[in-house]
């Protein structure tokens, strides 16, 4: 294995195993999965610790050495070498004294710190211990306005190694499974082109809705597979015991035929009339709302609080004055619009919009873990132009406020851009399914329920 692992490779390991074995193995491979949260975490950190003097590292090992030799108080800092078999670039967000000893600090947004943020210190530890440095084994981290000291096992390191030995050494990669992270992995199609007769061998995980406490039940009746449960008697008490149990066997059968099911004729979800089509990209607070007009893009920025009242009269004003449907994915653009009105006490036809992904959600069952925008229109061909996701636009966005760099603003209209395209694409599929290469069936109610049992 020639690649350095970083906090990317690292997270690639605990999120999706597959997509970290596709990456190893793969020498072209140059995907950097940006946390564009980075910053807020960083911020987190700051605040809780505010009356501390910092030396920031800006993951940089060379600062990161400079600053251990003099014991400072170390934002960002970065270590370099080779641990195991393995060479790492790796870092936390903080090494701060604490009566005379380093003490590690990783700020978190999750819940709870996971697996891989103990693993991280953990491997941390080992690095820094490695040079030399004296440093704790009790971890500060830090979310939000809360500190939780965890004390971390040392074998955690050794996991991780095992796991990457593991993977690197395996002949075939890790099963599929459903994961944000697919939303922009350079791999998806490997795992949403398998062949038909391996399908039924999947795991229920891949299924929407088959959380730990589903798969914990359905194992304990012995259904570890999609053919397991497509050749389960559904009773009664069954569907008592695991409420959307009708759901998950529709989805299996969806999943090895690799087709969608539509539950009503696509002439009843949707009709073929032409409309617009809106996204709206946000950090904090939304900044770009794009629309998609008889094939012509349309943007309007809400950056500038100075005129923010001006461009909040002149979106909605463009919203007013569309003819026909208003097309979104999911409720949020609706939830902003209704909010921006009340801001400058005016109204906009709400009758217009039209929520795509309600339609889907409701009346569509697809061979999908996940019905997100992305999820769906890359299933059924459309492809993006730019790799960027919900979180790396925030960091092209910081970046352009940041430098005023226009190529930063053309990455984030050429990406908003495509999310206005991907909405249409998913429409007209609703609404003419056979114009597309996926394969679909429309089932009554009588064919749902000879699947079902």
């Amino acid at each position: 294995m020639e690649k350095t692992i970083s906090n990317n490779e690292i997270y690639y390991l605990f999120a999706c195993p597959r997509m970290f074995y596709f990456h190893m193995k793969d020498k072209n491979s140059s995907q950097i999965v940006e946390n564009a949260l980075e910053q807020d975490r960083l911020k987190n950190l700051v605040t809780y610790f505010s009356n501390t003097e910092w030396c920031d590292a800006a993951n940089d090992p060379e600062k990161t050495a400079r600053y251990l030799r003099k014991r400072e108080n170390i934002l960002q800092p970065k270590l370099e070498g080779t641990y195991g078999n393995y060479r790492f670039s790796v870092h936390i967000h903080g090494l701060i004294r604490q009566k005379g000893t380093y003490h590690m600090i990783i700020s978190h947004l999750s819940r709870n710190p996971g697996k891989r943020h103990r693993s991280l210190a953990s491997l941390f530890y080992r690095m820094l211990r490695k040079k030399g440095i004296e440093v704790s084994k009790n971890v500060l981290f830090v979310r939000k306005d809360n500190l939780k000291t965890v004390r971390i096992s040392l074998d955690s390191a050794e996991d991780l190694l095992n796991n990457i030995d593991g993977i690197n050494d395996a002949e075939k990669p890790p099963p599929p499974q459903g994961h944000r992270i697919c939303n922009f992995c350079i791999y998806w199609d490997k795992c949403h082109h398998r062949q038909n007769q391996h399908r039924e061998e999947m795991t229920v995980d891949h299924l929407r809705g088959a959380g730990k406490g589903v798969r914990r039940q359905l194992g304990k009746i012995g259904v570890e597979t999609l053919e397991d449960l497509l050749n389960l008697k559904l009773t009664d008490e069954l569907r008592r015991s695991i409420k959307n149990i009708d759901s998950l066997k529709l989805q299996s059968y969806a999943y090895v035929e690799d087709k969608a099911i539509f539950l009503k004729p696509p002439e009843e979800l949707l009709d073929k009339e032409r409309g617009v089509y809106f996204d709206i990209e946000a950090d904090d607070t939304p900044y770009l709302f794009g629309f998609l007009e008889n094939d012509r893009y349309k943007y309007f920025l809400l950056d500038d609080e100075q005129s923010r009242e001006k461009n909040i009269g002149e979106i909605l004003g463009f919203v007013d004055s569309i003819e026909g449907r208003l097309y979104h994915y999911c409720e949020y653009e609706y939830r902003v619009l209704s909010q921006l009105s009340h801001e400058i006490d005016t109204h906009f036809q709400r009758k217009k919009m039209l929520d795509v992904y309600e339609i889907v959600k409701n009346n569509i069952v697809t061979p999908l873990r996940h019905y997100s925008l992305k999820s769906i229109a890359k299933w059924i061909g459309f492809r993006w132009r730019i790799g960027l996701d919900g979180r790396s636009s925030i960091q092209e966005y910081r970046r352009w406020k940041k430098t005023g760099n226009k190529k930063h603003l053309q990455a984030l209209l050429l990406y908003n851009e495509d999310d206005c395209r991907a909405t249409k694409s998913v429409k007209e599929w609703i609404s003419d399914p056979g114009s597309f290469s996926k394969s679909y069936t429309v089932m009554d109610r009588r064919e749902v329920n000879d699947i079902l049992g």
